[in-house]
């Protein structure tokens, strides 16, 4: 027997192992053609239940937050009032009506130009974040969203709220009197949340605390416009301060918002920037009131404030 007849008895038997019996298999990945198609089979059914038990999920969020929505709306009545009455219709004001202080009407306009300093501050929740910011920088008047209530205990002067039952909402505060209070719910719920707007009127101007329609993760614009057209609905005349959070998270978003807003009077006055993003999310939108000076800061909120310096006759 030859060298090489010898070499090869030798190593067939151990080298026959490893030495691809089937030259149908594809090489380096183990499987045959028939088990990689079970795979892609296997894998297929895996994506499909987790697609389904996604859409599941989706459905159900929707129908449990339309049931939440009608639950609300019927157990938290929408607060609207005629225009030049008090907070409960007839000049007067009441617990029930989240206000705190004495509420009668304002005294009567005058021609002489007035003055008057403006805060407006998404809170994030943080507790007694907005009695902070009052007491640091002492505005006449504060516009605050996601106001976590029950955790301020020393606002000073007058406040009227619309808040849910753990104390989160928005929230307007003066150091005159209050009176013609409105209480909005938004039209679509973001899914188990319904915004509540809170609208006043205050030192001769009408205000708004908003906090626009989210709708994450579509952020749909024509629910935010529904939204704003909401509070437009209920406003009366006049001289009016309509700002706060819109959620403005595309530029397209913005401009739905600025159309219908000059649509009813109103003009885009200041916009402030929110940390990390190109489209800002909080606005001003001024009618019949002159913007004399604006500026933000930062705080321990997610959100900058926004300081507004305005006057009117």
């Amino acid at each position: 027997m030859s060298y090489d007849d010898e070499e090869f008895h030798e190593l067939t038997p151990e080298a026959s192992e490893g030495i691809d019996q089937n030259p149908s298999q594809e090489s380096g990945t183990g499987l045959h053609p028939s088990d990689r198609v079970r795979s892609l089979r296997a894998n297929r059914k895996v994506w499909r239940y987790i697609l389904l038990i996604i859409t599941a999920i989706v459905v159900l969020s929707m129908a449990m937050s339309s049931i939440l929505y009608k639950w609300s709306k019927d157990n938290a009545p929408m607060r609207v009032v005629s225009c030049g009455q008090g907070s409960d219709g007839s000049g007067g004001g009441g617990d029930d009506d989240g206000i705190q202080g004495p509420v009668q009407h304002a005294a009567n306009e005058s021609s002489e130009v007035r003055r008057v300093r403006v805060l407006v501050q998404n809170l994030q929740k943080i507790p007694a974040l907005a009695t902070e910011l009052m007491e640091e920088y002492k505005p006449d008047v504060m516009l605050a969203q996601e106001i976590n209530f029950y955790s301020e205990t020393n606002l000073g002067g007058f406040s009227v709220i619309n808040i849910s039952s753990m104390g989160y909402g928005t929230a307007i505060i003066s150091n005159e009197q209050i009176t013609d209070v409105n209480k909005v719910h938004a039209p679509h719920p973001d899914f188990f949340f319904v915004k509540k707007t809170i609208i006043a009127r205050t030192k001769n101007i009408q205000f708004v605390s908003f906090h626009g329609y989210n709708g994450q993760p579509f952020k749909n614009v024509d629910k935010l416009v529904d939204h704003v057209q909401a509070i437009l609905s209920v406003l009366c005349p006049g001289p009016t301060v309509f700002a706060g959070d819109f959620n403005t998270w595309s530029q397209g978003h913005l401009d739905a918002v600025k159309g219908v807003m000059e649509e009813n009077g109103f003009r885009h006055a200041y916009t402030w920037p929110y940390p990390g993003r190109d489209s800002p999310l909080d606005h001003a939108f001024l009618r019949g009131v002159t913007l004399e000076n604006s500026t933000h800061y930062e705080s321990a909120s997610d959100h900058f404030g926004a300081i507004l310096d305005l006057s009117y006759d």
